[in-house]
């Protein structure tokens, strides 16, 4: 019985691809942290260095990143199927699920980051407007 387990095991892991097919249906999305050699070619992927930010909040600003980028990030040569499924499975992912994989203080190294700060600051200073306006 082991050793039948342990062929599904590797069956599935077979399947599992950082880089989906033009007709491969994506049934759901695994968080990985590895090294940056090792998701270099993954369609979705996000570089983190040392830095002071905490679990959580660098997990939400990871998973907004990823959610954000999913349209813009797919190459018209790698057609990973549709991209609102590819989303929809990003933002269906538990952000504690996020922090179970981040290592703690890190930083996420990307030019996206500075957009989704920015986009955050101009939301927030609608919101105080509309509540001071009310």
């Amino acid at each position: 019985a082991a050793a039948a387990d342990d062929d599904d095991d590797t069956a599935l892991l077979a399947r599992l691809t950082g880089r989906p097919r033009s007709g491969d249906e994506v049934l759901d999305a695994v968080l990985v942290c590895a090294p940056v050699a090792s998701t270099r070619h993954f369609v979705h992927a996000l570089k983190l260095t040392p830095g002071t930010a905490k679990k959580g909040k660098a997990a939400k600003d990871a998973l907004d990143i990823l959610v954000a980028g999913a349209a813009a990030s797919a190459k018209p040569d790698d057609a990973e199927g549709d991209d609102a499924d590819v989303r929809e499975l990003l933002r269906r992912i538990p952000a504690a699920d996020a922090i179970a994989v981040l290592v703690p203080n890190t930083k996420i190294s990307t030019a996206k980051i500075q957009a989704l700060k920015q986009q955050r600051k101009t939301l927030e200073k609608h919101l105080k407007k509309q509540v001071s306006t009310a």
